[in-house]
């Protein structure tokens, strides 16, 4: 009986730590319910009632008979050793469970909920598949989302995986069922609730929320939707064990802090020698390694490369040797006024010429060296006075127009280029050119309009004379055709 304790040991007393089976309930169960194994249902097995079921099924429920016997004649060893199967003896299902009715022990909110685990597995039977045993152990929560999941098609495979797998917690792994729902069933609660590994369906819950969380922080109007979604998926973490809480992370912070503390008060007093050591020379050097190597603070420097720091740092008592030679910075004031107005550069933004250009013009700017060699060369603009009312007045050229031989006449000359032209000639020649288009089309308009008229007198009196010359059929005609010959 290797997988014995798979059906039995959940049952026993070991693992719920408390006597709340009623015995009454228990025989009548095995009389109205044995065929079905609802009495092993009751003990906390539900792999036994189903093993009974297809037993009874086969054997025409001699299982049903043989125990309703048992429950009937063998009170006291059904209490002790739970209920007797054929040939195999005392089974040990639901052993040392049963309560005294006359002085029970435990409290009575847990004597109450012996018929629990029972009703769970009958609600997860028939009802497991829209979500029912969730709402019955008070996990609201994942049972409308089962729901929902059903009652729109897409998600019904969902809805299918969802109640398989806590069929399997049921029937295949009972003890890990109990642990789930110890509160509901009044059973122990576990030992290390932190250690459990969270479920498939915790895992695959959160994985939704977080699934459908990305969706509604992609649409405009969904900011407080997904901010409601995003505060209960920290909750349902917290709840599930997948993150710790805030308090758990804030005592891991402190207890480095602690340590360091500790160390701090065991540091010996330094002496005086060492406190007359010059800053940056074997301090650093000296300093004891306290803080751990794994405490990282925001803000603080890694402690650890200070002793690499020994003898780089600047000697600090070689400061008074440089004074004197740092410039004296109480002269500057004097400088306020002769230094120009910077807040006026901005106005002089883009009249300054690009003096990245200048580069370009080497060798394009003359030799102002040679200018010096040309002197004597010019003329002398001192004589230029000289010749004032020597040259001739060029205001008289006009009337010397056509005087000189071979110089044209340059008031006469046509204009070019938008200035003066004679207008005395064109002005007639465009009206008259303008008159003779109109007349021109006055006259051909008259004439094709006296040849249209002609047309349609024409056509008019050759239809009225085909109407008067043309005689009407003679009506026998139309009644007795005459025979095509």
């Amino acid at each position: 009986m290797s997988n014995a304790p798979k059906f039995i040991l959940p049952s026993t007393l070991n693992k719920w730590n408390l006597q709340n089976l009623d015995y009454n309930w228990y025989f009548a169960l095995t009389i109205l319910g044995g065929y079905f194994g609802l009495d092993y249902l009751y003990l906390g097995s539900p792999l036994g009632a189903f093993a009974k079921f297809l037993f009874n099924t086969q054997t025409y429920g001699f299982a049903w008979f043989y125990d309703m016997i048992n429950a009937a004649i063998s009170q006291d060893q059904v209490r002790l050793y739970g209920p007797v199967a054929p040939v195999i003896g005392a089974t040990g299902i639901a052993a040392g469970r049963f309560r005294d009715s006359k002085y029970p022990s435990g409290s009575q909110e847990k004597l109450d909920k012996h018929l629990n685990f029972m009703i769970y597995g009958l609600v997860l039977c028939f009802f497991g598949f829209i979500g029912g045993d969730s709402f019955l152990t008070g996990n609201f929560f994942n049972g409308v989302i089962r729901l929902f999941c059903v009652i729109f098609f897409i998600g019904i495979p969902i809805a299918l995986f969802w109640w398989a797998t806590n069929l399997y917690y049921y029937f295949l792994d009972t003890n890990s069922c109990i642990d789930q729902n110890w509160n509901f069933f009044g059973a122990e609660a576990p030992s290390d609730q932190s250690a459990e590994c969270p479920s498939v369906l915790m895992i695959f819950t959160v994985w939704i929320l977080k699934t459908a969380l990305a969706i509604l922080q992609m649409l405009p109007f969904f900011g407080p939707v997904a901010s409601l979604l995003q505060e209960l998926i920290k909750n349902l973490e917290y709840a599930y064990g997948f993150v710790e809480p805030v308090v758990k992370e804030t005592v891991k912070a402190v207890v480095p802090l602690m340590g360091v503390v500790e160390a701090e008060k065991n540091r010996p007093v330094p002496t005086v020698a060492e406190l007359k050591k010059p800053i940056g020379t074997s301090t650093a050097a000296d300093m004891p390694s306290t803080f751990s190597s794994g405490l990282k603070l925001p803000g603080m420097p890694d402690m650890s490369k200070i002793k690499d720091m020994a003898g780089k740092m600047p000697d600090m008592s070689k400061m008074k040797d440089m004074a004197g030679k740092i410039p004296d910075m109480s002269k500057v004031t004097e400088m306020a006024g002769k230094m120009p107005d910077v807040s006026k550069m901005k106005e002089m933004a883009g009249k300054i010429p690009d003096m990245s250009k200048v580069t370009e013009m080497a060798g394009k700017i003359p030799d102002m060296s040679k200018v010096t060699e040309m002197a004597g060369k010019m003329p002398d603009v001192s004589k230029m006075k000289e010749m004032a009312g020597k040259m001739p007045d060029v205001s008289k050229m006009k009337g010397m127009a056509g005087k000189i031989p071979g110089m044209p006449d340059i008031s006469k000359m046509p204009m070019v280029g938008g200035g003066e032209t004679d207008s005395g000639i064109l002005g007639p020649i465009l009206v008259l050119t303008i008159g003779f288009v109109v007349v021109s089309g006055i006259i051909v308009s008259l004439r094709r309009s006296r040849q249209n008229a002609t047309t349609k007198t024409a056509t008019t009196i050759k239809q009225s004379g085909d109407q008067e010359t043309d005689e009407p059929p003679h009506p026998g005609n139309l009644r007795n055709p005459a025979p095509a010959t």
